[in-house]
This record gives C-alpha cells, structure tokens and sequence, in this order.
C-alpha cells in the first residue's frame, strides 16, 4: 500500500467525460468492486485513452492534478466515490492490471491528510 500512497504524492492524470460542468472520470468494474482508473502521468493516460473502443474514445479527455494539486485530486478521488469506485487502480496497463492499487476512501483519507497539514505515513 505504501507504494500506492507514493504515487498520489505525485501527479495524477484520468480520464473523465467530456460533460460540461461534471467531473465524470473513467471506472471499470472488476467482479464486484468498482475502481477508479488513475495514471501518473499523462503519456500513460492519453495511451489509455486511445486503447478505448472507438465510439467511446471521443467522449473522454484528461484531466490532470499536479503533484502539489491536493484539492484536485480529492475533487477527482470524490468524483470516483459518487460514480460508485471503491477502490483507486494506479497506472494500469493494457490488460488494466494496476502498478498499485488501494481503496479510495484510504486514498481519499491520505490526500485530505495533506489538505489539513496532518499527514504521515
């Protein structure tokens, strides 16, 4: 697990639907668990993207938090709970076997721990 709470030290890219107004990112549902797929950096997320089946490739683009971006991250860490996610994959591959991977509320807890200058590891 610590190895997924360093990569959310650093900068997070997903995709997310291009709706106006609405942070809508990317999930995939693994048996019974719903995960929020999240990359480290954007050539990784943008080679996720143009794996998606082609009707749906247009309808996402990226969106990026950088590393010292704590609100974005929780804004998309939030937006991955509302879409149903309970756990955050890490910089998956093309098979969507994740480099890391822990549940969102862990995650969630770790990014607003930095929010509130309280975090440690």
């Amino acid at each position: 697990m610590s190895e997924a709470l360093a990569l959310l030290d650093g900068p997070l890219v997903a995709l997310v639907r291009d709706l106006p107004g609405v942070l809508a990112p990317l999930t995939v549902r693994d048996g019974e668990v719903r995960a929020l797929l999240v990359f480290g950096d954007g050539e990784a997320a943008a080679a996720h993207a143009a794996s998606l089946p082609e009707p749906r490739r247009g309808e996402f683009r990226l969106q990026r938090a950088a590393a010292g971006d704590w609100r974005g991250k929780e804004e998309l860490l939030r937006a991955g709970a509302a879409a149903g996610a309970t756990r955050v994959d890490l910089d998956v591959d093309a098979s969507l076997r994740p480099a890391a991977s822990l549940p969102l509320a862990t995650a969630l807890a770790y990014v607003l721990s930095y929010k509130s200058g309280t975090a440690c590891l």
